[in-house]
């Protein structure tokens, strides 16, 4: 049984800590200045004038860069949560008291989630109140639904990153198998999988009346979703109404808001998981 009160300490001493340490500041700071940046300039680069946008185009416009560096935040929030309690000795002692294992881990995991919400929602709500206020309020509940997805994809990420934590010894070691994660998801991921598509007799990329034209496989969209940072992508998208995946081509009929939200979730609590059951098992 997990007390609530040793639970809550936890959760509030990992929020204070990155309180303190400016986390929360400056990932909000980034977050505004980044929707900002977009909203207002991100029409020029598709032959349209500067200018705040609405929530549609700023919310599309920041889901490939909130797909990279919400990621990144959360796998450099989460990298140390108990690698580097162990590599300080504080780990052992922590235990000695009446704290359990799994009120450790699931107050570590929730306290910087409510870190990485923060600073998501502060950043992107002010940038959305300035939207508001200067393109209108037409689509927020979808702005509202993505800001969700975003922080549904940095726990995913956070989880991952706690369970690196849990089952190496060093701080040095998580945050090396992190940054390859990072870029296995978000660079290695699309070759191996366009490499699939196109050593099975996928056609390449041809030119049509509206540009480059590709049909893509309804498999190569199921193992997308298998990608916390494609799912997301494919949720802005479709929160919005947009059924296109970019080359001509439709989304399949099972890419919707629920499946894409599914895959987030699967990616927050199955490593979770398997970090407690790692965590439990080990001698500290």
């Amino acid at each position: 049984m997990i007390d609530l009160r040793l639970l809550y300490a936890v959760v509030k001493k990992e929020f204070l800590d990155s309180l303190r340490s400016k986390w929360i500041l400056g990932a909000s700071v980034i977050f505004l200045l980044l929707a900002l940046v977009v909203s207002y300039f991100g029409a020029a680069s598709s032959g349209g004038g500067v200018g705040l946008q609405g929530f549609r185009e700023t919310a599309l416009g920041m889901g490939a860069i909130a797909a990279i560096l919400v990621p990144i935040i959360a796998l450099m929030l989460g990298y140390a949560a108990i690698a580097g309690e162990r590599e300080q000795g504080s780990l052992g002692l922590l235990l000695s008291t009446p704290l359990t294992r799994a009120e450790l881990l699931l107050g570590k995991f929730l306290g910087l989630s409510a870190v990485l919400a923060t600073s998501i929602l502060v950043g992107w709500g002010i940038a959305g109140g300035v939207v508001a206020a200067v393109a209108g309020t037409a689509y927020w509940d979808a702005y509202l639904a993505v800001l969700g997805a975003a922080i549904l994809l940095g726990t995913s990420f956070l989880s991952v990153s706690i369970l690196l934590s849990s089952l190496l010894q060093k701080r040095s070691s998580a945050l090396g198998v992190a940054v390859f994660l990072w870029f296995f998801f978000f660079l290695i991921w699309n070759f191996i999988l366009f490499g699939l598509y196109v050593g099975t007799g996928g056609e390449l990329p041809r030119p049509g009346p509206g540009g480059m034209s590709l049909t893509l496989p309804d498999w190569y969209y199921g193992a997308n979703l298998g990608n916390p940072g494609e799912a997301f992508q494919y949720f802005a998208s479709v929160a919005f109404g947009i059924r296109s995946a970019g080359f001509g081509d439709a989304f399949p009929s099972f890419v919707t808001a629920g499946t894409t939200a599914v895959s987030l979730l699967a990616w927050t609590t199955v490593p979770l998981g398997l970090a407690y059951l790692r965590f439990r098992s080990r001698d500290v």
